[in-house]
């Protein structure tokens, strides 16, 4: 009995411990900066990341900066079913009003980082980490602003699988959050600040 217990423990700490977190996708061993807890982390190699600090969002965004270089890249992280959905390929934002798309499917092959989230049901989850176009963060910022609701329709060729999530209030803002923060941060790097 005391050893089903254990395990059941054992199981149950590291199903929390999968958390959904941006640190766990860029498998780095990221640690909080002292200069913004809620908006940066230092990685291993030096480079910065920023991030919105909601762990549970299905869709978010960092931010990584390059130490040598100043360089920023946007990228968006998208979190799918993996037993089902491990063809998917692209994303498209989706309001009354207009579509943004976005291609994974080619970062997934180029070294994007992937993550696998087992879930205590048996099920796994993945989380895709992708560079994003600046006019494709325009257009979201548009979207987003203006759209009381706002569906991700993930999809693929393969077999024409496709399913669809309506983004949370949460989700909205902290991608908004972001990229207000990138302009804000590309800004800042471009006068020299």
């Amino acid at each position: 009995m005391k050893k089903g217990l254990y395990l059941f423990l054992i199981l149950a700490m590291i199903g929390c411990s999968t958390t959904t977190s941006y640190e766990k996708i860029a498998r780095d061993g990221y640690r909080v900066s002292k200069a913004d807890s809620r908006f940066l982390a230092k990685g291993k190699n030096g480079h910065s990341y920023y991030k919105y600090n909601d762990e549970e969002a299905r869709v978010f965004m960092v931010i990584e900066k390059n130490v040598a270089t100043n360089e920023l890249k946007p990228l968006l992280s998208f979190e799918y079913r993996g037993e089902d959905w491990i063809y998917m390929e692209r994303v498209n934002f989706r309001g009354p009003q207009g579509e943004v798309e976005v291609d994974f499917l080619r970062a997934k092959f180029q070294g994007a980082p992937v993550q696998e989230i087992p879930r205590a049901s048996g099920s796994v989850v993945e989380r895709v980490l992708v560079p994003v176009a600046e006019e494709s963060l325009s257009e979201l910022e548009e979207l987003m602003k203006e759209q009381d609701e706002v569906k991700a329709r993930y999809s693929s060729r393969y077999r024409e699988r496709s399913a669809e999530i309506t983004l949370t209030p949460q989700e909205k803002e902290g991608l908004l959050t972001m990229i207000r923060l990138y302009n804000k941060v590309k800004g800042e790097s471009i006068n020299g600040n």
